[in-house]
């Protein structure tokens, strides 16, 4: 069950933003044909596909999930820099990893939780990064990609990277009081 978790967390936050943003990068390849019907480049793209493309597609997704992971903290750092998130309340003296360790050994509940808002985090703000390259690629690359859709993609890409805030802010809270009610409990002393 361990190793279901794990892979889940690493479908969400690394697989899926990279599959978007690779897919994105073959759409790219040939610029003409999106002019089109999109659908049917798309399903053109699919049917080219063997096994050995496909196990090449979701290895370099992943790989592409990480590396989009690094300028998706940085924007996420970046809006929480404009944007404060609530600070909290208890235990200021205890650094963040004391915390997760006090929740991660005496609140197993607690602590699936937290790391549920933190593998929702990773992936907003990375399909932030992605919808923002996407929208801005498109409209520079493709002569029939509309405005519009550029400041569509704009728009859901500060949507994503809102969201991804919440869902840290929510992480770093529950974590503070998780932590605090093991405290008060007299679970641990310190």
């Amino acid at each position: 069950m361990e190793n279901l978790k794990y892979s889940l967390f690493d479908l969400f936050s690394f697989a899926i933003p990279g599959s978007i943003f690779l897919l994105s990068l073959i759409l790219l390849d040939s610029p003409d044909k999106l002019c089109g019907t999109w659908s049917a480049a798309v399903l053109q793209l699919f049917t080219a596909v063997n096994v050995y493309a496909a196990v090449a597609f979701i290895v370099v997704a992943y790989f592409l999930g990480f590396v989009l992971a690094v300028p998706a903290a940085l924007l996420l750092r970046f809006k929480e820099w404009l944007f404060r998130l609530p600070k909290p309340k208890h235990l200021p003296d205890k650094s963040r990893s004391e915390k997760y360790v006090l929740v991660r050994e005496h609140s197993k509940e607690n602590f699936k939780y937290i790391e549920q808002w933190n593998v929702l985090t990773k992936l907003m703000s990375a399909l932030a990064v992605v919808t923002l390259f996407i929208s801005i690629t498109f409209y520079v690359c493709i002569p029939c990609f509309p405005v519009i859709n550029m400041c569509i993609g704009i728009g859901l890409s500060i949507a994503f990277l809102f969201r991804a805030s919440e869902y840290h802010s929510w992480a770093v809270i529950d974590l503070d009081n998780a932590a605090y009610a093991l405290q008060t409990a007299g679970v641990v002393t310190k």
